[in-house]
């Protein structure tokens, strides 16, 4: 009321100065009225005040009800919350370490596959045609070798004879032992055990290294992901426990430590990655990679905190303040004090200063009350 006079006030003035266009001079000797009558006004609206307070004593009546909370040193935990997402620790898009066109799929979608299982085969009548060639001439080679073995044995023949047939064995030898690693390469096998999810080519298509086939995921372990700001540095440690809730499933709850904190700061976000580890070990738990999640770690506790609701602290030119109740001759009014509120967490606020124990604090009725309000205490 006394702000709204007072604002309606100001832009009559206002409005009236700006018709005629003052100078400087003009404008600062408005602004020196202005400031003259809001003191005045802000007077009157004082005294009227303490005028209506003891009327509404003396009458038993003009009390504003209200509601207390009486602040003594209770427990208060603050909580960091973080989003996280979920990844899988052995998620991977498979594709070939050679090109060739695709002879064989082995499995299919949602198909659960062990380490070393074989996956996709590419053609290899090349390859097979190279092998057979070089195993031919291997055998012409070793009968070449073993025959010049013998009669340089018998010291008939040259040295370099047997050198250049023991050699050339060996050199085929090591380009069939290199042709075979090559066949090798052209089927592809599973990594680690897990659950084809998808299949991205057809037999008869070409593959080619880079070029996903497939992607073969684990999801019975899987990594939680978040960034923390760089303030928390300190703050959290390997081995807390921290609460883990996802927004599409409200009943799953996981606790769990820190598995891993990151050692570098990102210079563009300012953050930190940390993460924790969940292996379902046979459970029902079904979590997802790429499934949104919250990590909620506890960063603060004082077990004698003052402890008020945080919508009834307000601010004003002067500070942080909030009602209580005082009890006078007159009866109990409500009373401004200025305060310094700390941390909050779930619309809950403590006082580090300004509160006393045994206060009556205003949690409900406080929007209807200036300091000096005659109350009645429901």
């Amino acid at each position: 009321m006394r702000t709204g006079i007072i604002a309606l006030t100001a832009v009559g003035l206002f409005l009236a100065a700006c018709s005629g266009k003052p100078d400087a001079e003009a404008i600062r000797t408005k602004i020196a009225e202005l400031k003259s009558q809001s003191f005045e006004i802000e007077k009157q609206l004082t005294e009227l005040e303490k005028q209506l307070a003891s009327l509404g004593t003396k009458q038993n009546a003009g009390t504003i009800p209200v509601e207390v909370k009486m602040v003594n040193p209770e427990n208060f935990d603050h909580y960091l919350e973080l989003s996280a997402s979920v990844e899988a620790e052995n998620d991977a898009m498979v594709s070939p370490e050679a090109s060739g066109q695709i002879k064989k799929i082995y499995v299919s979608k949602g198909q659960s596959v062990k380490a070393g299982t074989p996956l996709v085969r590419l053609t290899t009548e090349v390859m097979d045609n190279s092998i057979m060639e070089v195993k031919n001439q291997l055998d012409l080679a070793k009968d070449v070798y073993v025959k010049q073995k013998a009669l340089w044995d018998q010291k008939v023949g040259s040295e370099i004879q047997y050198l250049q047939a023991k050699n050339n064995k060996e050199a085929l030898e090591r380009k069939l032992t290199t042709l075979r690693s090559q066949l090798n390469q052209l089927t592809v096998y599973a990594a680690f055990s897990g659950v084809v999810d998808d299949i991205y080519q057809k037999e008869g298509e070409l593959a080619m290294p880079g070029k996903p086939m497939l992607h073969l995921v684990n999801p019975s372990t899987i990594k939680i992901k978040a960034d923390a700001s760089e303030s928390f540095i300190g703050t959290i440690s390997r081995g807390q426990m921290v609460d883990v809730m996802f927004p599409s499933q409200p009943d799953l709850k996981l606790k769990l430590p820190v598995s891993r904190i990151g050692n570098v700061v990102d210079p563009q976000s300012r953050t930190f990655p940390i993460e924790v580890t969940f292996s379902s070990n046979g459970s029902n738990t079904k979590i997802l990679p790429n499934q949104m999640a919250t990590l909620v770690l506890k960063d603060f506790s004082n077990p004698k905190a003052f402890v008020v609701p945080s919508l009834i602290v307000k601010n004003d030119e002067k500070g942080q303040f909030l009602f209580i109740v005082a009890n006078t001759p007159k009866g109990p009014v409500a009373k401004k004090v200025y305060v310094k509120a700390g941390l909050s967490y779930q619309d809950n606020t403590t006082i580090e200063s300004g509160l006393k124990p045994g206060d009556k604090v205003i949690v409900a009725g406080f929007n209807q009350v200036t300091s000096g309000s005659p109350v009645s205490v429901k």
